[in-house]
C-alpha cells in the first residue's frame, strides 16, 4: 500500500456550500450504483478548482487501498466533523447515509451563515452610500450654491457651513479613519483583541444575539456529527467547539469539556458556561436522559439556527425603511439647499 497522496492544495478551504454540494452528489452516485472510487471521481467533475483536486486526490488513495477517512484527514482545513462522519459511515457500511447527512448539515449552517451575514453587511452598504452622497453634496454641490450671494436661506447656509469644515478637516479625518481600522484589523488577528472584539460583536444591540444563536446553532449541528459518528462526549465537544467562528464562545464552549471532566453532568455544564441559549441546556439536559444526545442537539441546531434567521430578517425589515428615511431626509435637505436659493432669486425678479 503506497503512502497518501499529498498533492491537492492543503491551503485551500472549502465552503459550507462546497461542502454541501459535493456531499449531495457522492451520496446520489453512491445511491446510483458507483464505487466509492467512481463516485468521487465523477463528483469531481465540477468547475469549483480546490473540490476538483480535494476529490481527486481522494478517489486516488481509495484507489491505492486506503480509507476515504485516512484520504481526507490529509486536507488539513477540513472539519474534523465532516472527517468523523465519513470514517463513522465507512465503518458501519452507510456511507451514503454519513454524506446525506453531511449535506443537510452544512446547508443549514451555510443559509444561517448567509441570512445573519446579509443582515449585517446591509446597514454597512447603506452607511458607505450615505457617505457616498455626502461627500458629492460637499465637494461638488455646495461650493456651487455659495457662489450665489446674497441672503441665503438657513438650510442653505447650515450646509455651506458644514461643506467648509468637511473641505477643511475631511481628508484628515478619513486618514484617521483609515488608519483606526488597520489597526483594528491588525489586531484582531492576535489571540487576546480578537477575544476582546468577539465579546464586544455579542453585546452589541439586536445583532449580538443573532451572532450568539448562529454560534450556538454552529456547535450544536457539529456536535450532533460528531456523536452520531460515535465520538466521546469530551472530544466532540471540544471539535464541535472549534467550528465556532466567534472566539469568545469557541473558548466557552471547549471549556464545557473541562467541567464535565470534573464530573458535572454535560446539561448543568451548558447551562454554567453562559454562552448558549436556556433552550439548548433543557434539550441537552432531555437528550442525556433519554440517550439521545445526537437528536437532541440537532433538534438545537435547528432550533437556534431558525431564531437566527427569524431575527435577521426582523432587523433587515426594520432598517430598510429606516435607513431609507435617513438617505430621503438627506437628498432632501440638499434639494431645498440647491432649490430655495433659485427660487427666492426668481421671486426678487
Amino acid at each position: 500500500m503506497r503512502r497518501i497522496k499529498d498533492t491537492f492544495d492543503m491551503r485551500a478551504s472549502l465552503s459550507d456550500g462546497a461542502l454541501s454540494t459535493l456531499s449531495r452528489r457522492v451520496c446520489m452516485l453512491l445511491r446510483a450504483g458507483m464505487t466509492l472510487a467512481d463516485a468521487l471521481t465523477a463528483a469531481a467533475d465540477t468547475k469549483n478548482r480546490a473540490v476538483r483536486r480535494f476529490l481527486s486526490c481522494c478517489a486516488d488513495s481509495v484507489r491505492d487501498g486506503h480509507s476515504l477517512a485516512d484520504a481526507m484527514s490529509r486536507f488539513r482545513r477540513l472539519p474534523v466533523s465532516f472527517v468523523e462522519a465519513v470514517r463513522a459511515g465507512e465503518a458501519c457500511g452507510r456511507l451514503d447515509v454519513s454524506f446525506e447527512l453531511l449535506s443537510d448539515h452544512y446547508e443549514r449552517r451555510r443559509a444561517v451563515k448567509s441570512r445573519v451575514n446579509d443582515a449585517v453587511r446591509y446597514p454597512i452598504f447603506m452607511l458607505i452610500l450615505t457617505i457616498a452622497v455626502a461627500a458629492f453634496t460637499v465637494y461638488a454641490i455646495i461650493p456651487a450654491i455659495s457662489s450665489f450671494g446674497g441672503d441665503l436661506p438657513p438650510v442653505t447656509r447650515a450646509l455651506i457651513r458644514a461643506s467648509e469644515l468637511c473641505r477643511t478637516f475631511g481628508i484628515s479625518f478619513a486618514v484617521a479613519i483609515v488608519c483606526i481600522a488597520a489597526a483594528v484589523l491588525f489586531l484582531s488577528k492576535t489571540s487576546t483583541f480578537s477575544f476582546i472584539f468577539a465579546l464586544i460583536r455579542l453585546r452589541l444591540p439586536i445583532i449580538g444575539k443573532m451572532l450568539r444563536l448562529r454560534a450556538a446553532a454552529q456547535f450544536a449541528d457539529t456536535l450532533s456529527i460528531l456523536l452520531s459518528s460515535h465520538m466521546t462526549l469530551r472530544d466532540a465537544i471540544i471539535a464541535a467547539a472549534r467550528s465556532v467562528e466567534n472566539e469568545a464562545v469557541r473558548r466557552c464552549a471547549a471549556a464545557i469539556s473541562d467541567k464535565i471532566a470534573d464530573g458535572i453532568p454535560f446539561a448543568d455544564a451548558v447551562r454554567e458556561a453562559g454562552c448558549f441559549p436556556v433552550e439548548v441546556a433543557e434539550l441537552c439536559a432531555l437528550g442525556d436522559r433519554c440517550g439521545t444526545l445526537p437528536s437532541a442537539m440537532k433538534a438545537a441546531g435547528i432550533m437556534c439556527g431558525s431564531e437566527a434567521r427569524r431575527r435577521a430578517d426582523k432587523m433587515l425589515s426594520m432598517l430598510e425603511p429606516a435607513l431609507t428615511i435617513a438617505v430621503g431626509v438627506l437628498v432632501t435637505l440638499t434639494s431645498a439647499a440647491v432649490y430655495l436659493p433659485i427660487l427666492s432669486v426668481y421671486s426678487s425678479i
